[in-house]
């Protein structure tokens, strides 16, 4: 079974006004936010976990260039608790879909990828690095967090 399945929103520079906005309007509550520092994006949000009727959602900050102002898809991404768990779902969501990142190590996780199903759903499974990502420690679920959404020229110390 996933840990969880969470729909990822991904925003062009207004994240944060997506999250308020989408958070206020709902009654909704926010269970975690991760500041850039401030000579990063000037010190926005870089990511923000929030509920909604009780759905969980992760609205990011998107790093890349890229023409879009929203993600023209809203990925759910699950979070994988072992490899074969990953195969399993990518092997049935890739059957007919559209492989957009192959299953592999990148610089955000050890194990990652981005489809499309056979039904035009957009998934991320993501194998979570040792359960840090959930750890209950703020510093480690930090660094966990961090080293996901970074981009690969960006330094983040390795998760104690």
């Amino acid at each position: 079974m996933p840990r969880s399945v969470v729909t990822k929103l991904i925003v062009k520079s207004r994240a944060q006004e997506a999250r308020t906005c989408y958070v206020d309007l709902f009654g909704g509550s926010v269970t975690a936010i991760e500041k850039d520092g401030p000579g990063e994006y000037g010190g926005s949000e870089r990511w923000a976990e929030f509920v909604i009727a009780g759905h969980r959602l992760v609205c990011i900050e998107s790093p890349a260039k890229h023409a879009f102002r929203f993600a023209p898809s809203a990925p759910l991404l699950v979070e994988c608790d072992d490899e074969a768990e990953f195969d399993r779902a990518f092997a049935t969501l890739s059957d007919g879909g559209d492989v957009l990142l192959p299953p592999d190590e990148y610089v955000f996780n050890q194990r990652f990828a981005f489809l499309t199903d056979r039904f035009g759903v957009s998934w991320q499974l993501n194998l979570i690095l040792s359960g840090v990502s959930h750890d209950r420690d703020p510093d480690r679920r930090q660094l966990a967090v961090q080293r996901q959404f970074v981009l690969p020229t960006t330094t983040i110390p390795d998760v104690p």
